[in-house]
């Protein structure tokens, strides 16, 4: 039993789960982190009750350095070589406090995170440098952002998925005044990415009436989505 709620010594949720080569990263409603070896499942560092609040989901930005949002709106950067057991950045959701419920990291840039939330706003971030704000804001969805990914290799397309049983593609805009981005103007941004120049578009894929919790990309461009209505959708191309 990794994660359990130490005053009461009962089991809870794991929430999220990222992988690396050689290691696991478990997060969990108690606020704990576990990082297990790939080999033999044990335990090779724990980051316990670390945070007050339950952790809602996990990636990793680095080959020793990983993302986590928990239900106050907050993103924590964690160095799992430290022995502080502290972040070393902790990222705000100023609008509300809606849960962080998917983080994705750039394929090529680790220090860029999208962020999506339960009120289905999406923030962008750049991990450099000590902004208290996002570089940009996405146009609000109308549900919670359950996952969001880059295109492993276009990446200035990237997709969510929602639990408005939406799964959209945004990519960059032809016409600039047509953008779904709201960028930071205070911020002097000096990242590769096209769609900070030109603008945001989107495009919905595939609709719902039910809540979509999950989607994976795949290089070919084949996305897969499944959710509360138990049938699973492949787009031929996307």
């Amino acid at each position: 039993m990794l994660h359990n709620f130490f005053s009461e010594k009962k089991s809870c949720p794991a929430t999220g789960i990222a992988t690396s080569e050689k290691s696991m990263v478990t997060v969990g409603e108690d606020g704990s982190i576990y990082e297990l070896s790939m080999n033999t499942f044990e335990i090779i560092n724990s980051f316990e009750f670390v945070d007050e609040l339950s952790f809602c989901c996990i990636e990793f930005t680095g080959v020793s350095s990983i993302a986590t949002g928990n239900n106050g709106g907050q993103v924590k950067v964690w160095d799992l070589r430290s022995t502080g057991k502290k972040p070393t950045r902790t990222l705000n959701h100023l609008d509300d406090l809606s849960p962080a419920i998917s983080i994705a990291p750039h394929p090529t840039q680790n220090h860029i995170l999208l962020v999506g939330y339960s009120s289905g706003g999406t923030d962008l971030w750049d991990l450099r440098g000590s902004s208290s704000e996002p570089i940009a804001n996405l146009q609000q969805q109308e549900g919670g952002v359950s996952e969001i990914s880059f295109h492993p290799v276009y990446p200035d397309n990237f997709y969510t998925c929602s639990q408005s049983g939406q799964v959209i593609h945004w990519f960059t805009a032809q016409n600039t005044s047509e953008t779904d981005l709201v960028q930071n103007n205070d911020y002097d941004t000096d990242l590769n990415l096209e769609f900070l120049k030109y603008g945001l578009s989107c495009r919905t894929l595939y609709s719902s009436p039910f809540p979509i919790n999950s989607m994976n990309l795949s290089r070919n461009n084949r996305l897969i989505c499944g959710g509360d209505s138990g049938i699973m959708f492949c787009t031929e191309k996307c």
